[in-house]
């Protein structure tokens, strides 16, 4: 009988796998389109909590927090700010819904410093990963110029060149 509730459970778990690979693995092609990436990872996150959702019986499966610290950080990486807190707040509810349903989880207090930790460190990701970006964008403006400055001097020593050569052959010519 406990056999049978076994195999009847694992169908729908291996379904809601594929379901949350798919998921995970299909957001690079999303990548232009932050709302349906928003919505793709929302999704992948709310298929890891069912897919990962102890048994009565059962112990907290503590890879969740791995999954959801990996759909979080695509989040961050990939989405605008406001897409990724919306993100960041699904996975959170999704975390805490088997605590909220009355079953086998990680410890609330655990879930809720875990998530403010998990947060701290994005943000702060995110705001070395701008500054990044904002000097890498400055240092190629200062290169550019500096190229063009550098063929405007040669240019320059050429015409200069130009015009003392011909000075030199109007001095010779009287």
């Amino acid at each position: 009988m406990e056999a049978a509730s076994s195999a009847a459970m694992l169908a729908p778990r291996l379904m809601g796998s594929a379901f949350f690979f798919a998921a995970y693995f299909i957001s690079p092609l999303l990548r232009a389109k932050p709302l349906l990436l928003t919505i793709n990872l929302s999704a992948a996150s709310i298929a890891a909590s069912i897919v990962l959702w102890p048994e009565s019986s059962d112990t907290a499966n503590p890879y969740t927090i791995l999954v959801f610290t990996l759909l979080a950080g695509k989040a961050v990486f990939r989405l605008p700010q406001a897409h990724a807190w919306f993100a960041g707040v699904v996975i959170v509810l999704s975390a805490i819904a088997p605590a909220a349903a009355q079953y086998p989880s990680l410890p609330p207090i655990y879930l809720a410093l875990y998530a403010v930790m998990l947060a701290a460190g994005l943000i702060v990701f995110r705001i070395s990963w701008k500054r990044g970006e904002e000097a890498e964008a400055r240092n190629e403006a200062l290169l550019s110029e500096y190229r063009k400055m550098k063929r405007r001097v040669a240019s320059d020593e050429e015409l200069a060149r130009q015009e003392e050569r011909a000075q030199i052959g109007r001095e010779i010519q009287a």
